[in-house]
C-alpha cells in the first residue's frame, strides 16, 4: 500500500527501511485509536496535523517546531495529497505538554502509548521512577528517546526518562542499519547502553517542523515516534495487547543489526524496528492463558426421587479478572458462576467465560433427565 504523499523526497528512506508499506497492507490504523505525544508545542493548523488531533492543550505556548516534527513522524495525516506520509497513517494524535504531569494526565485520560522525545536528567531519580511506574501500571506503554550521543556527556551514558524501568528506550540507525551516522566515525553515534530496547531510523530523516517546511535532520527524538506510531498500528489489530505483549512483539519481530554494528552489540537494543513484522505478530498474538473448570455432568429425576433441579458451576482461572460467565442451552440462557437449572428434558449447557482482556474459554455440562413413574399396588410394592 503506497499512499499518495509517499515518499516525500527521494532521500526518504525511513518508512521503507521499517517496511511501512507492508504494515499498511495489514492495517491503516484505527481512527478510534490515538497515540499521545508529550512535547514542546505543535502547529495544530498544519495540513498533516489539523484533522488528526483528538486532544490539544491550547494553553501550551512553547516553541512549535520540535513537537510538530515528532507528531507528524508518529501519526501525521497520510494519503491526503499533501505534506508527508507517516507510519501511523490513520492513527489519531493527542498532544500534551512536555512534563511529567502531562504524562500522567495522558495516561489517566486513557492513552495506551505515550511518546517522550525529551530528557529530564542524567541521574536516576526515585521521583521520576515513581511517576513512570504509575503510568505504566495504569496500562500505558511509554516510549522515550535514548539520547543523541552528546546527551549527558557521552553516548554510553544513561538518559532519563528513557533509562527508567518500564520505559521503552529507542536509539538511532541509518539507511544501512548503521549505528554510526558516518560509518567508521564512532563520534557520530547516538546513545548506546544497556537500557536501550530498540533501534529505529534516526539519522538524516526528512522532517516537517512547520507547514511547507521540510528539512533533513537527525535525532532519537525522531526515531522514537517511528516506534510509537507502529504501536498505534499494533493496537489497531489487537487492542488486547498488554504493555509486556507490546514490548515482546517489538523486540521479537525486530531486524537483527548487531552483526552490522559489532562494536555496539548488546547496546542498541534487540534490533531495528520492523513495522510490518510487528503488526503481523500483533494481529496473530494471543496472551490468553484463560482456563475453565466445570462441574461434573448432572442427573435430575422426576417422580420417585423428586430432584427436579440441580446446580451446575464453572470456575475460571488465569487471564485477567474480572470474569464474565454466560450459559446457554437449547431453550434457556443464564449468567453467573453457578446456576440452578430445572430442565424437563435432557440438556447440554454451554458456558462461556470472558476475562477483562476479552479472552474467551468455553466448556459444557450435560444434565440428564430421568422420569420415574411410581405405582403402588395392594402389596405396597413400588415399581
Amino acid at each position: 500500500d503506497v499512499p499518495n504523499d509517499y515518499p516525500t523526497f527521494p532521500s526518504s528512506y525511513a518508512l521503507d527501511l521499517i517496511n511501512a508499506p507492508a504494515a499498511w497492507d495489514i492495517t491503516h490504523g484505527d481512527p478510534n485509536i490515538y497515540v499521545a505525544i508529550s512535547d514542546q508545542n505543535y502547529q495544530v493548523t498544519n495540513v498533516d496535523l489539523a484533522d488528526e488531533i483528538v486532544y490539544y492543550d491550547a494553553s501550551n505556548n512553547s516553541s512549535i517546531t520540535h513537537g510538530t516534527a515528532v507528531a507528524i513522524t508518529a501519526a501525521g495525516a497520510t494519503n491526503n495529497g499533501a505534506g508527508m506520509a507517516s507510519i501511523g497513517y490513520d492513527t489519531k494524535l493527542a498532544l500534551y505538554q512536555m512534563n511529567y504531569n502531562d504524562v500522567l494526565a495522558a495516561s489517566y485520560a486513557g492513552a495506551r502509548v505515550i511518546n517522550m522525545s525529551w530528557t529530564s536528567g542524567c541521574v536516576d531519580s526515585e521521583y521520576t521512577q515513581d511517576i513512570i511506574d504509575e503510568a505504566y501500571n495504569n496500562g500505558t506503554f511509554l516510549v522515550a528517546a535514548a539520547g543523541n550521543g552528546s546527551t549527558c556527556s557521552g553516548p554510553g551514558t544513561h538518559v532519563y526518562p528513557a533509562s527508567c524501568n518500564h520505559v521503552f528506550s529507542v536509539t538511532s540507525v541509518g539507511s544501512s542499519n548503521n549505528h554510526e551516522r558516518i560509518i567508521g566515525n564512532p563520534s557520530t553515534t547516538h546513545q548506546h547502553n544497556n537500557r536501550v530496547d530498540l533501534s529505529a531510523p534516526g539519522y538524516n530523516l526528512v522532517l516537517s517542523p512547520a507547514q511547507g517546511w521540510f528539512i533533513i535532520g537527525s535525532g532519537t527524538s525522531y526515531a522514537t515516534p517511528m516506534v510509537t506510531g507502529t504501536v498505534g498500528l499494533m493496537l489497531a489489530v489487537n487492542s488486547n495487547l498488554t504493555n509486556m505483549d507490546i514490548e515482546t512483539i517489538l523486540k521479537t519481530s525486530s531486524f537483527h543489526v548487531d552483526d552490522v554494528n559489532p562494536n555496539y552489540a548488546g547496546l542498541i537494543g534487540a534490533g531495528r524496528l520492523d513495522a510490518a513484522a510487528a503488526v503481523e505478530m500483533a494481529l496473530n498474538f494471543s496472551n490468553c492463558d484463560l482456563s475453565l473448570e466445570t462441574s461434573e455432568n448432572q442427573t435430575v429425576y422426576y417422580g420417585y426421587e423428586p430432584t427436579e433441579c440441580t446446580s451446575i458451576s464453572a470456575l475460571a482461572s488465569g487471564g485477567n479478572e474480572p470474569y464474565s460467565y454466560s450459559w446457554e442451552s437449547a431453550s434457556e440462557s443464564f449468567s453467573g458462576e453457578e446456576i440452578t437449572v430445572c430442565p424437563e428434558a435432557s440438556q447440554i449447557y454451554i458456558v462461556t467465560v470472558i476475562d477483562a482482556s476479552g479472552c474467551e474459554a468455553i466448556d459444557e455440562v450435560s444434565v440428564c433427565v430421568i422420569n420415574v413413574e411410581c405405582q403402588t399396588g395392594n402389596s405396597g410394592n413400588m415399581k
